[in-house]
């Protein structure tokens, strides 16, 4: 099943957890190698954030404790990174019914390049500060010519009928990846929804 709820609201206009669980709570359920590699990866940013809260409690940091878990961040964490661009590129690319926009993934690299640049700040911080776990992706709402981020700028009924077009284009892709049409659950669906798009969406 496909749910939307007034929640989903939450998608466009909460923080960056939010809109990664959207992608994250998709691609589990439909791709073994995603859930798998997230698994992975979240399991190893555990065990490497307790080693970096205990650097920074002790103000000594030892580089070989952290090779392995480095290593497994970066494979796993590129894995993770490269099934949410072609899931954002998919978005990005089919055809909306109701309001017409754009998806800039705004990624975190994790490379072994990242992690020494920020290898002071993270003792400091005493976490990981670079990987999948701090991304975000931007909606931008085409108008003609223009585009602009619909969190910052979009209507109230622009949001909603933005998070409910996520899940039309979420049901689709299960469908296509699962060879299974889900169910679509619409709750609550036409609150602050004017008789114009209201119409869009019985359409």
């Amino acid at each position: 099943a496909v749910l939307f709820a007034p929640n989903d609201l939450e998608i466009i206009i909460a923080g960056p957890s939010k809109r990664r669980d959207f992608i994250d709570n998709i691609l589990i359920q439909t791709d073994r190698e995603y859930r798998l590699a997230l698994s992975f990866y979240e399991k190893g940013l555990r065990s490497r954030n307790a080693l970096l809260h205990r650097a920074k409690e002790t103000g000594v940091r030892n580089d070989k404790e952290f090779a392995y878990w480095n290593n497994l961040l970066i494979i796993q964490g590129q894995k993770v990174t490269k099934k949410r661009e072609e899931f954002i590129k998919y978005i990005t690319d089919s055809k909306k019914e109701i309001l017409d926009f754009n998806i800039f993934y705004d990624k975190s690299t994790i490379s072994k390049e990242r992690l020494l640049q920020y290898k002071d700040a993270e003792v400091g911080a005493g976490v990981t500060l670079v990987g999948p776990h701090r991304d975000d992706f931007v909606i931008n709402l085409k108008d003609k010519s223009v585009e602009h981020d619909i969190k910052f700028f979009g209507s109230r009924g622009q949001q909603r009928l933005t998070a409910l077009q996520l899940k039309f284009l979420e049901l689709i892709y299960v469908q296509n990846a699962t060879g299974e049409k889900p169910i679509l659950l619409l709750d609550d669906v036409f609150s602050e929804l004017d008789e114009e798009h209201i119409d869009l969406v019985l359409k």
